[in-house]
């Protein structure tokens, strides 16, 4: 493979700077963006989302300009001020695709506006050596001179791939399309500073918002991969039609935040050549806030493997190991995993790689690893079984009322599974349990798809007493629900309903719900099947759906330190699906991707109604893994008086973690907490306290404090032209000189 340098940039650099020695003696002291003869009000940072990236792949620089808070008589003799430009010197084979960066694109800061991010998105063309990005400061004078100074550098890797001939690969169409530039389109136009432009397009809380991609001048027919970068406060559900055919939907993962914080979904579309139109649009779940769609064409040259019902692709990534990705590479009709170098992999590798999306198991039985003869004859999977009731319809345990499944059409061993959940072997299987039953065949070392499930109810009324029963939970006589900092707050019976009252006996206002603490109910349930103060008590039975059905759909253990994974999946219902781990709620959406060992269950919300709890899925831990220790690391943070959070090991969660705040600024009256931590807005009367992080990813917390009631930030601040009946310019309190809140972001190493 032809090698080649950046030697003319490098070169040009090195000149560059002999001419900034001229620029003046005081800067010519200042090399760095630390420098003491030539104070800089304002301090630049270079970085990339990926550190490592192979020809074609795109990425993303951000440049951060920020006004430091430097007192005005230590400026009184620096030649430098808050209005600036850059330059970016990047490497020859480097192309610029998208972003908001251009050449001397610059900002005057001040204390109205303190900040200012540029991003640079694009690819390498080719391979060379070295691929390095410096990073230029000039004044407003300098695109006229040419004078400027060095505020850093970034140095990037450049994967080889193995036989790239063979790998599915990036043809000459590769395009991105931003939403606020689409003419086809519902929801608003937003501002983001994280946004690929600064822009996104969608309205929170609207599910049904769209936007119209037009592409030209497509080369040809064929199958090409859309990538959607979008923000969600909750996993959104979307609708993707190609030229208003070709319907697809599909489930996205939450994102993390309604903005700040994006999520990227990929996923694969059929194309006529010349122009066409992908219209996606919201369905449900949550808002889907879109921010562009990048478009490019996949080529393979195989056709792909099946085995014990899954496809094997041509260079398609089954695991990682840090930097370093196992691909599939076909040969004589065998699905064979290979290093980035074209290496093999030894199958010890297994159990240690993450992002796997395939059960442990049939990467081992199904793939070629090192030292393994390469003569596949393919697996041939016998058909799923039949299941079916022969005894019983419905259960209860505490009658032991049980239900009979037998299974017809398999010739070798059946293995039963509850939930996902592997709970027996043979011809039939009685259980008293409720849940969803499927069932595999297991024929010469094949195993065989999974079968139509079966869903066993329970029995109505199964275990009930004179209690009031509502979505799956029972409230009882004098049963505390929650604490206030100075009281309780406890059930009484009253015309059926359960109604919640303070333990001194006055009945207590909805609006203390999500500041109680020590709550084993979730909020929802409380809020649904609790009279609290000025309703009326007119109870009805609340309707709840039947229960969820849950299993693992892909991974089988779990570890921590390496983010080794298991998929969890829900099915058979009809509502919005919250997960929980060990009874703390971890989470929302039809699936949910955990690498934390735990018992997980599910329930469905449907009309205001909570169903049940799900049967249990168990998810262990990797044995050997919990050697691998990792311990927190907080990466920034500011106004310390404001948040100062501490992370310590949950003692009954092994590699989970308690995040507390111990930060001593005092709360107004009529506000309170509001606390963002991962996709959880937690509102709180006091410091936050041992809230579980369940994962060993980094993650950020921000403390404001805002008005009792206040339902979305939305209405603050202000816009430009006043406040009206919807914002409110005194949403948030004004906590410290110059902050309105506190932001602190994490790791673990």
């Amino acid at each position: 493979m032809k090698i080649t340098t950046i030697s003319k940039t490098l070169q040009w650099v090195t000149n560059l700077f002999v001419f900034l020695m001229t620029l003046s003696a005081a800067q010519a002291a200042s090399h760095d963006n630390t420098g003491e003869a030539d104070i800089d009000p304002v301090s630049f940072s270079i970085s990339v989302d990926k550190a490592a990236v192979s020809i074609g792949e795109e990425f993303e620089i951000t440049i951060k300009c920020v006004l430091r808070p430097i007192p005005a008589a230590s400026l009184a003799t620096t030649l430098l001020d808050a209005n600036f430009n850059i330059r970016l010197a990047c490497p020859e084979n480097f192309e610029q695709t998208g972003g908001n960066y251009h050449d001397y694109i610059g900002e005057k800061l001040d204390r109205k506006r303190t900040e200012a991010h540029y991003v640079l998105r694009g690819k390498f063309k080719n391979f060379s050596d070295e691929a390095n990005f410096i990073l230029l400061r000039g004044t407003k004078y300098s695109s006229e001179t040419g004078r400027f100074l060095y505020r850093g550098s970034l140095k990037m890797k450049l994967i080889t791939d193995f036989n790239e001939s063979r790998v599915a690969a990036i043809s000459g169409y590769s395009q991105c399309f931003e939403s606020e530039s689409m003419q086809g389109a519902t929801g608003m136009i937003t501002d983001d500073p994280t946004a690929s432009n600064g822009k996104t397009r969608g309205t929170e809380n609207a599910t049904n918002h769209y936007v119209d991609y037009v592409l030209s001048g497509v080369p040809s027919s064929g199958t090409y991969k859309v990538t959607l970068r979008y923000y969600s406060s909750s996993p959104p559900n979307i609708n993707v039609k190609v030229n208003g055919a070709n319907e697809q939907n599909l489930n996205l993962p939450n994102s993390g935040a309604w903005n700040i914080v994006f999520a990227e979904q990929a996923f694969t579309v059929a194309l006529a050549a010349g122009n066409n139109t992908i219209r996606i649009a919201g369905t449900g779940g949550g808002s889907c806030r879109q921010d562009r769609i990048c478009v490019v064409e996949q080529q393979t040259v195989e056709n792909p493997v099946t085995c014990s019902g899954y496809n094997f692709s041509e260079g398609q990534i089954i695991g990682s190991s840090g930097a370093n990705q196992v691909k599939i590479r076909l040969e004589s009709g065998c699905a064979v995993a290979c290093w980035p170098d074209g290496n093999r992999v030894h199958q010890d590798w297994i159990p240690l790689l993450t992002g796997k999306s395939v059960p442990d198991n049939i990467l081992k039985s199904c793939v070629k690893w090192e030292g393994q003869a390469v003569n596949c004859t393919g697996c041939i999977s016998p058909p799923a079984p039949g299941i079916s009731k022969t005894s019983g319809t419905t259960v209860c345990p505490s009658s032991n009322q049980s239900v009979t499944l037998a299974a017809t059409g398999c010739t070798g061993n059946v293995i039963w599974f509850k939930d996902g959940v592997q709970v027996g072997t043979g011809s039939t299987i009685t259980r008293n349990d409720a849940g969803s039953y499927t069932a595999t065949c297991t024929l010469n070392g094949c195993t065989s798809p999974v079968s139509a499930a079966i869903v066993i109810a329970q029995t109505n009324n199964c275990g009930n007493g004179n209690d009031v029963i509502c979505s799956g939970y029972t409230f009882a006589e004098g049963q505390v629900i929650g604490s206030s900092p100075s009281n309780q707050v406890v059930v009484h019976l009253e015309s059926g309903c359960a109604v919640a009252y303070w333990k001194n006996g006055n009945r207590t206002h909805g609006d203390w719900l999500p500041l109680l603490s020590g709550k084993t109910i979730p909020d929802q349930i409380l809020k649904s099947c609790v009279k609290w103060e000025g309703e009326a008590l007119n109870c009805t039975n609340c309707s709840s759906p039947p229960v969820p059905t849950v299993s693992k759909t892909s991974g089988n253990t779990v570890c921590p330190a390496t983010n080794q994974s298991v998929t969890l999946t829900a099915s058979n219902f009809s509502g919005t699906i919250t997960w929980f781990r060990n009874e703390v709620q971890v989470g929302s959406g039809t699936t949910y991707l955990t690498s934390q060992p735990g018992s997980y269950y599910a329930t469905v919300t449907l009309n205001g109604c909570v169903s049940g709890k799900s049967a249990l899925v168990n998810v262990s831990q990797t044995g050997g893994c919990a050697g691998m220790a990792v311990s927190p690391k907080i990466a920034s943070s500011g106004f310390p008086e404001v948040l100062n959070l501490s992370i310590v090991p949950d003692p009954a969660n092994p590699g989970c973690w308690l995040i507390s705040d111990n930060g001593t600024v005092s709360l107004a009256a009529g506000y309170e907490w509001s606390y963002f931590v991962g996709n959880k807005w937690i509102k709180r009367a006091t410091n936050l306290s041992n809230e579980p992080w369940q994962t060993n990813s980094p993650g950020r917390v921000v403390k404001m404090a805002t008005k009792i009631g206040l339902d979305t930030l939305n209405r603050w601040p202000c816009p430009g032209d006043g406040c009206g009946y919807y914002y409110q310019s005194d949403a948030v309190q004004q906590l410290v000189s110059g902050a309105r809140g506190g932001l602190t972001t994490f790791i673990f190493n």
